[in-house]
């Protein structure tokens, strides 16, 4: 006889209302715990080179493995002995040394495999310089709403062996969630009961717990988003005198192939997500050095353009639009510190503004993000698709871009946007008609010190050159746009597009940020 059976013999013995209080106390228990289900079968293991596994696309009957360049490749190949297997015609067994002759992304070998029952497989076995991942669950598709469980399967060309874990995932946006190429998020797991989060590094980067797949689908290049946080990065570091204050915010990522259940998913970017210990410089957090609190913009609102606000009185995890990050909101609800800041920008008179907008904002940093979005023209973060942090040490707000894919003269529809505007919102419409000690002047000195260093047309080359030779190179490019044709445009096309739009750019900012300076 189950606990829960002699419990409730006892209990209807003595009182029939304490059974229909345990009941439905039981009832409520249950209804509330979720269990992961539907686990994943771990994926059937054909062939491996130098103890790293082959990954199949079954759609399109390839087979790819990575390697860190090409040329000639010694390997030695570890089969499954319920399959044979043929290399170019040539049987090849367990234990044998293959030598492939790789001079470039074109090169393929064919491989036969056959199983016991007889049934032959053909495979075009290629090569990529990028890592590979492949996704195993037992799902259809992936969902937006909850997490999955799911196992990853990561192949560095640049390590000599491949890393298993167990994740639990889901589709990462609202926008992506209506795109047919999807972002995801996901969780490492400890093991595969799938009950609790462990941080593990991923391809050399910091250990989290938390990561992204970032699709780029509406990128012609892919590159953009990775390459405007590449920069955002280099210009909170530009900082030699040490006389300005700025925030390390921008996250690390690199491109990868993924294959989803057995067919080819495309490239994208494996990334990290911002949270409060990317934040933290010296990435240990205590009590003394740690944040204080960490929001994200989720959409447009009042409160996120800084025009209005509403009182905070609920406990809930999200407030006008924004979404607290850090604390935990399960642990507990902090809203007043952006309360207070929301509030200040809005209502604050401009004699107040110009005395205490120090005491809400670090202006260094503000002028860097003020340069930055206007730069890229990234008008889907003008209060939308920001964090904002405070460090424990002091009360002012940092603020973080994100999602800096519709930029660098396309919008969040892949569309072309013009050089001519300079975009705004309420922060800095205040900043630059109040200029609060001499702000204007400042953002001007900032833009021209810049302009001799980061922001120059060999910089911005270097940026684009370096992601998209890895994505021409591996072969990588030409599979996005066979498996994604109305998505990935064409590379050459779409640089000789951005360098063209980026000159023009330059132009109108030197023009602007030179009439700020003589600004009263």
């Amino acid at each position: 006889m189950s606990v829960i059976s002699q419990h409730l013999r006892i209990i209807n013995k003595g009182n029939p209302t304490l059974l229909f209080i345990f009941l439905f106390l039981l009832g409520t228990l249950f209804s509330c715990y979720k269990e992961v289900d539907i686990t994943p079968d771990m994926p059937n293991e054909l062939l491996f080179i130098n103890g790293k596994e082959v990954f199949f696309d079954n759609d399109q009957m390839m087979a790819l493995y990575p390697i860190p360049a090409y040329g000639t490749l010694v390997g030695t190949i570890t089969c499954n002995n319920d399959y044979s297997f043929k290399m170019d015609g040539a049987e090849i067994a367990d234990g044998t040394d293959y030598r492939f002759e790789i001079p470039d992304k074109d090169k393929a070998y064919l491989l036969s495999i056959t199983s016991a029952e007889g049934e032959t497989k053909v495979y075009n076995l290629k090569f990529t310089t990028l890592p590979l991942i492949q996704l195993t669950d037992q799902y259809s598709s992936v969902p937006k709403e909850d997490y999955i469980p799911a196992i990853l399967k990561l192949n560095d060309p640049n390590r000599d062996s491949e890393q298993t874990e167990y994740i639990t995932i889901k589709v990462h946006g609202d926008t992506s969630s209506r795109r047919k190429k999807k972002s995801y998020g996901f969780n490492i797991q400890t093991d595969d009961h799938y009950h609790q989060t462990k941080s593990t590094s991923l391809l050399g980067m910091y250990h989290y717990p938390s990561w992204i797949l970032d699709a780029a689908y509406v990128d012609k290049s892919m590159v953009r988003n990775r390459i405007s946080f590449d920069l955002w990065n280099e210009i909170q570091k530009e900082n030699p005198s040490g006389e300005r204050n700025t925030l390390f915010s921008a996250t690390q990522g690199y491109f990868v192939e993924v294959i989803e259940n057995g067919k080819y998913a495309g490239v994208y970017c494996l990334c990290e997500n911002i949270n409060e210990t990317l934040l933290n410089e010296d990435n240990n957090l205590t009590s003394d050095n740690g944040i204080r609190c960490l929001y994200k913009s989720g959409g447009w609102s009042s409160g996120t353009r800084l025009t209005n606000y509403s009182d905070t009185s609920s406990h809930s995890a999200t407030w006008g639009m924004w979404q607290q990050k850090y604390p935990s909101p399960d642990s507990m609800t902090l809203w007043k510190p952006l309360y207070d800041y929301v509030k200040f920008v809005s209502d604050a008179s401009d004699q107040s503004f110009s005395s205490n907008i120090g005491q809400y904002m670090v202006l260094d940093q503000a002028s860097d993000l003020y340069i930055f979005l206007n730069l890229l023209m990234a008008s889907d973060n003008l209060g939308k698709n920001l964090f904002m942090t405070q460090k424990k040490s002091e009360n002012a707000f940092y603020v973080c871009p994100w999602d800096l894919d519709a930029t660098w003269g396309r919008d969040w529809d892949g569309k072309k946007t013009n050089t001519g505007e300079i975009i705004s919102f309420n922060l800095y419409d205040r900043l630059l008609e109040i200029n609060p000690d001499h702000f204007n002047a400042k953002l001007s000195a900032r833009w021209f010190s810049l302009r001799l260093s980061i922001l120059t047309g060999e910089n911005f080359s270097k940026l684009f050159n370096h992601y998209e030779t890895q994505l021409t190179v591996s072969g990588a490019a030409e599979r996005e746009k066979e498996r994604w044709p109305n998505s990935f445009n064409d590379l050459e096309t779409e640089d000789k597009y951005i360098t063209q739009w980026i000159n023009q750019r330059i132009a109108v900012l030197d023009n602007y940020f030179a009439t700020l300076k003589l600004a009263p």
